[in-house]
């Protein structure tokens, strides 16, 4: 129960930094494993392919804050 519960916090870490900070190369740096597959189909597989979609995202104008309401493991 406790590597679950670890897990959860390193979640929520990882998108408190990640979006939140404006830090993803921190979050990658701190959360993510050597190989990132990514699920969404609007942006590519792979960690450089990963920040590119965030640098896209982080210029439309829209306000954007991630709040992890609830993590499950």
């Amino acid at each position: 129960m406790q590597h679950s519960e670890s897990n959860k916090t390193n979640v929520a870490s990882f998108y408190e930094t990640m979006c939140n900070a404006c830090h993803p190369r921190r979050a990658v740096a701190l959360y993510m494993g050597s190989e990132y597959i990514q699920r969404n189909l609007g942006a590519a597989t792979g960690k450089d392919a990963f920040f590119e979609y965030l640098e896209r995202m982080a210029e439309e104008p829209l306000i954007k804050e991630v709040k992890a309401l609830k993590v499950i493991s």
